[in-house]
Order: structure tokens, then C-alpha cells, then sequence
């Protein structure tokens, strides 16, 4: 299951999943907002929900192995923006 949602202008993204259980759902609001997600391996999971609130978000967020999951709600009111990245 992927389940995207975009408002906004200039927001971009990446999902790639390989192996088992995949999941991933990204939801973006406001613009210029990026997020990468891997996952490579079994039980995958991800929620990402990125709001740029005054500057935009960027994620990365790549898992490589057996009972994933991971979860992210992030506002960004940072001008300069906000920066993630998550490697397991």
C-alpha cells in the first residue's frame, strides 16, 4: 500500500520498496517539501506527514532489514528549512 497525498506546489518524492510487507504513506502540505523512502526487507512500514509551515522539509529515510517501521510528523517554520534523515 502506498498512499500519498500532496498540497501544495514543487513537492517532491521517492518510494522504492522491495521484499515483504510494504507500506509507506506520505502526506505533504504546503510546498517544496522532499521525502525519500527505501525500504528494502520484510515487514516494511512508514508514515511521513510533512508540513512546511514557514519553510520546507526535507527527509530521507531509508530501512534495509526484517520488522521495520517508522514514523514521522514534522512542521517546519524554519525559513532555512528542515532537514531528517533516518538510516537503520
Amino acid at each position: 500500500m502506498l498512499n500519498l497525498t500532496s498540497v501544495g506546489a514543487s513537492n517532491t518524492y521517492t518510494v522504492s520498496q522491495t521484499g515483504s510487507g510494504h507500506d509507506a504513506e506520505l502526506s505533504f502540505n504546503g510546498s517544496s517539501n522532499t521525502a525519500t523512502v527505501s525500504q528494502t526487507g520484510t515487514n516494511h512500514n512508514t508514515l511521513l506527514n510533512l508540513i512546511n509551515a514557514g519553510g520546507a522539509n526535507t527527509v530521507s529515510v531509508i530501512q534495509t532489514g526484517t520488522a521495520d517501521s517508522y514514523s514521522l510528523q514534522q512542521t517546519c517554520t524554519n525559513p532555512a528549512g528542515c532537514s531528517v534523515s533516518v538510516i537503520r
